[in-house]
């Protein structure tokens, strides 16, 4: 991917979010809660007391619910594509092995005949001159220098194998992440919408739950950086060199 490609992909999905939330900010708010003291009333950052009682919300959680299942089914057909390509080239890795244990064997071979016969030759007829010699080493050498060759295409197809398929593992943890810290979410949204009572009737241990389960999805925002960090060597390289360039500034 291109400097370009990337920079115009980071904008269409900025576009793309700022365009799906944009209500956040406008029906999330202060949201009054009746407590269990007549002259005590609290605050909670839910839905503004404006909207209560608007079908807003209701459209607003329909459409996170129908981005997040479409987003999901269109991330399993993808990464069911990239698994078969990367199985495809585990394939033709392991064959591409098999011909070079092969390769290796046969010129082996071809080596130890090689050398018998020089031997022979040698004893039969020693005025050689020195140029049929090198001729001769020139040939022996060759099966070394395509081995050679072979070795370093295995090489650089095996470095760039494990690159994809390390960044396969990577974007498979994030979308992995995604979904399991934001389900939650939904599924207390579409079961609060179904049910209005279902939080005023719940116990403290209840609301305790529901709370720390209902606003999960931030770990999304926290893990990326986690993952980013663990599995992207570019990635930690840039981080070390930005911290670097901020401390040496300090210090100056």
């Amino acid at each position: 991917m291109s400097r370009m490609v990337a920079k115009v992909s980071c904008l269409v999905v900025i576009g793309v979010s700022i365009l799906l939330s944009w209500p956040a900010p406008v029906l999330y708010g202060q949201d009054i809660v009746m407590t269990s003291h007549a002259n005590i009333t609290g605050t909670r950052c839910y839905e503004e007391n404006k909207f209560r009682g608007t079908k807003y919300m209701a459209y607003f959680n329909v459409l996170l619910i129908l981005v997040f299942f479409v987003a999901f089914v269109i991330l399993v057909v993808l990464y069911s594509l990239i698994w078969r390509v990367i199985r495809k080239h585990s394939l033709k890795r392991a064959k591409l092995e098999e011909a070079e244990g092969h390769s290796k064997t046969a010129t082996k071979l071809s080596n130890v005949t090689s050398s018998v016969d020089t031997s022979a030759a040698q004893s039969v007829d020693s005025d050689d001159t020195p140029n049929v010699q090198c001729e001769k080493n020139v040939k022996n050498e060759q099966p070394n220098t395509s081995q050679s060759a072979w070795s370093r295409r295995g090489d650089a197809e095996k470095t760039k194998h494990d690159h994809a398929k390390r960044t396969t593992v990577m974007f498979a943890l994030i979308t992995a992440v995604f979904v399991l810290s934001y389900l939650p979410h939904l599924l207390l949204k579409i079961v609060t919408f179904l049910n209005p009572n279902f939080v005023p009737n719940m116990s403290f241990t209840s609301l305790v739950l529901y709370n720390t389960f209902i606003w999960c999805f931030f770990i999304n925002n926290m893990a990326n950086a986690y993952i980013y960090g663990f599995l992207d060597r570019r990635f930690r390289a840039e981080i070390r060199l930005l911290y670097g360039q901020i401390l040496f500034c300090r210090r100056t």
